[in-house]
């Protein structure tokens, strides 16, 4: 007698070969990210610990050719990270800077490597190295220990924003919004060291709505990472009144980013401005936003060493 049942066994075998090869691939690639995760913070610790002993007793203004063992050696990690990064990282820091001193080879072009080109490209070469489905490096702990200490409280969000420089905030910015869904050609306008000590940033989003249209705009994004002082709407209006310097094409929308807060006459002037119903719209993005943006890439927060112990 026939019974009317599905072959379940018969289509998990035939669909086996395939989801044993998706296996496959999937523990490949996080070994080999794993292992490449670890190349990298081996090579990143020997320039950590190079670099003060090669510019220890000179001169920051010195023209002479340094000799000194531990410039090969870091020529030779810098050369290995960038073949293991291939293209994974948008060298989007200082990397033709530290290509040219380390070429030039003077006392001061290994200062500004110290002082300028290192903390700028080391954060994106960590950020690099970790997906945000990667688990987060722990510290040893017993279990058992823990759970027997009764943890209580709340999770904090907060993040250690004074862990970090300016420039090093510009470049969070950056991997943060070229991985965001709807952002795409996210590019740099202005050099670092502005004369409002901030950085923009060109993006274009896309905004679907339910009907199936999709609306594209070009935002930018201005930087401030003010951690004393609330952005004002002084500073707001100072960076409305630039932005046609980056025109064609239009822009729709300025994001002011900030590792701090607003004033609430900034708040007020915002709101204002954008019920005039004019481009370029503003957005604010206080710390709190930050957070919450950065709390769903927790890849980025280990990395740039902005979580709190």
């Amino acid at each position: 007698m026939d019974i009317d049942v599905p072959p379940w066994s018969v289509y998990d075998a035939v669909e086996k070969p395939d989801k044993d090869l998706e296996q496959y691939g999937y523990l490949l690639r996080r070994a080999r990210r794993e292992a490449v995760r670890n190349r990298i913070e081996e090579l990143v610790a020997d320039v950590d610990r190079l670099l003060p002993l090669i510019v220890d007793g000179v001169a920051t203004d010195a023209d002479d050719p340094l000799e000194h063992s531990g410039t090969a050696l870091i020529r030779e990690h810098i050369a290995e990270v960038e073949r293991l990064l291939a293209d994974t990282c948008p060298r989007a820091g200082r990397w033709p800077h530290m290509r040219r001193h380390m070429s030039f080879g003077q006392g001061r072009d290994w200062w500004d490597i110290v002082e300028l080109d290192w903390p700028s490209i080391r954060p994106e070469i960590l950020a690099a190295t970790a997906a945000p489905s990667d688990p987060l490096p722990v510290p040893d702990i017993d279990l058992g220990v823990a759970a027997r200490s009764a943890p209580s409280g709340g999770v904090t969000s907060a993040l250690q924003w004074d862990a970090i420089s300016d420039d090093q905030f510009e470049r969070l910015l950056f991997d943060l919004i070229r991985d965001l869904p709807g952002y795409d050609n996210v590019a740099w306008l202005m050099k670092t060291k502005a004369a409002d000590n901030g950085r923009d940033l060109s993006a274009h989003r896309s905004l679907p709505d339910p009907s199936g249209h999709v609306r594209h705009e070009r935002v930018v994004v201005q930087a401030k990472h003010w951690l004393k002082n609330s952005v004002d709407s002084a500073s707001i209006l100072d960076v409305l009144s630039r932005l046609g310097a980056w025109e064609p094409p239009h822009i729709h929308c300025l994001v002011v980013a900030t590792s701090g807060r607003f004033t609430p006459a900034a708040v007020r002037f915002a709101d204002s401005h954008n019920d005039k119903g004019v481009d370029p719209r503003v957005e604010l993005w206080p710390e709190t936003q930050l957070e919450a943006m950065l709390a769903r890439r927790p890849d980025l927060t280990a990395a740039y060493g902005l979580r709190r112990s």
